[in-house]
C-alpha cells in the first residue's frame, strides 16, 4: 500500500475513533485461548513478522477491531503489519502517575462557552495514543486501549470537547517539554499541561503564557492554578498571540512553544505567521505543537 493510500485509510480510522470510538470486549482467558488455537507454525511465523502474539490480549483486541471496522478487508499485509506493530496495551497506572494528572484535581465548572470537566476512556475503548509517524513508508495510526476505565481533564467549547489531557496530547508534547529551558513563552493556554510540566523543570526560570480568551484564563485561575506545584513561575497574559509576539524583543525568551491550533489544516496559516518571527527573534528557539504534521500538510505530503 502506498503512502497516500495508507494515509487515507488511517485518516478514516481516526475519524471513526473520534466520532464513535469502538469498545472491544474481551477477557484475558478468551484472548489466550484464541491465540493458543492457532497452529504453532503460524504463531512462529507471526512472531517473526513482529506481530504481538506474545501479548494475547493486544493481539486479540486488534484482531476484533479489524474485523469489526472492516479494515482487514481494505488493507494490505504491509499496512496491517505496521498497524499491529504500533498498537499498544496502555498502562493505566503509568497514565495516572503523570505529574499533571496526579496533582491537578479540580471541580468541574463553566465560564461562558467553556466548560472544564472530565472525560473517560472505557475498558477496551480504542484510542489514538500518539501522532502518526509521517516519515514511515506506510502511515498508520497509533492505536491503543486501557484495561480499566481511566478519566482525564477535558476543556469543552460549546459542549464540544476541545482539549484533553489524554495520551495523544501527552505524547505529542514530550519532546517540546524536554527541550524547554530558561525563560519560556507559550502561545495558547488550553488546560495548562505544557505550562505545568515545564514549570516543574529546575532549568526553567519563568513561563509566560499568552491566551486570547478571558474565560479560559478564568477557568485556569480559579480551578487549575491552585493545584499547580510551581504556579509562581507562571504568568498568564490575555492577548492575541501574534500581536504579543510582534512586541517581543530579541533575547527576551529562550524558548517559544506555539499551540494555538486544533490540527494541521487550521494550524498552517498560524504556523507560517509565527515562523515569520524566527529570523527577528533569532535568540529564541521556536517549537510548534504537531509541527511535523503541519510541515507535511504545507508540502503536500498529507
Amino acid at each position: 500500500m502506498d503512502r497516500e493510500r495508507s494515509f487515507e485509510l488511517s485518516a478514516r480510522i481516526g475519524r471513526l475513533i473520534s466520532e464513535r470510538p469502538p469498545v472491544i470486549g474481551y477477557t484475558a482467558e478468551e484472548a489466550r485461548r484464541a491465540v493458543a488455537a492457532a497452529p504453532p507454525e503460524e504463531i512462529a511465523q507471526m512472531r517473526r513478522a513482529g506481530l504481538p502474539v506474545d501479548d494475547p490480549v493486544l493481539f486479540f483486541v486488534m484482531e476484533k477491531l479489524l474485523a469489526q471496522t472492516g479494515v482487514a478487508r481494505e488493507a494490505d499485509d504491509d499496512y496491517l503489519l505496521a498497524l499491529f506493530r504500533r498498537a499498544r496495551r496502555l498502562d493505566a497506572d503509568a497514565f495516572a502517575a503523570d505529574g499533571y494528572l496526579s496533582h491537578v484535581r479540580f471541580l468541574p465548572g463553566a465560564d461562558g462557552p467553556f466548560e472544564l470537566t472530565y472525560s473517560t476512556y472505557e475498558r477496551g475503548e480504542i484510542l489514538s495514543y500518539d501522532m502518526p509517524d509521517l516519515r514511515a513508508p506506510v502511515i498508520v495510526p497509533a492505536l491503543g486501549f486501557f484495561e480499566r476505565a481511566v478519566r482525564f481533564p477535558t476543556l469543552c467549547e460549546g459542549g464540544v470537547p476541545w482539549i484533553s489531557v489524554c495520551p495523544s496530547e501527552i505524547n505529542s508534547m514530550k519532546d517540546d517539554i524536554d527541550a524547554a529551558h530558561g525563560r519560556v513563552l507559550v502561545l495558547g493556554l488550553g488546560l495548562g499541561y505544557y505550562a505545568y510540566q515545564v514549570a516543574e523543570k529546575p532549568e526553567v526560570s519563568e513561563v509566560t503564557v499568552v491566551e486570547l480568551r478571558p474565560e479560559v484564563i478564568g477557568l485556569y485561575q480559579s480551578r487549575l492554578r491552585p493545584h499547580f506545584c510551581h504556579a509562581e513561575k507562571i504568568r498568564v497574559v490575555c492577548a492575541d498571540a501574534l500581536a504579543y509576539l510582534a512586541g517581543v524583543e530579541n533575547g527576551r525568551f529562550d524558548v517559544c512553544f506555539a499551540d494555538i491550533w486544533k490540527g494541521a489544516v487550521d494550524g498552517a496559516p498560524l504556523y507560517r505567521a509565527i515562523k515569520a518571527h524566527e529570523a527577528r527573534l533569532y535568540a529564541t528557539e521556536f517549537r510548534y505543537w504537531i509541527g511535523g504534521q503541519i510541515e507535511a500538510y504545507l508540502s503536500g505530503g498529507l
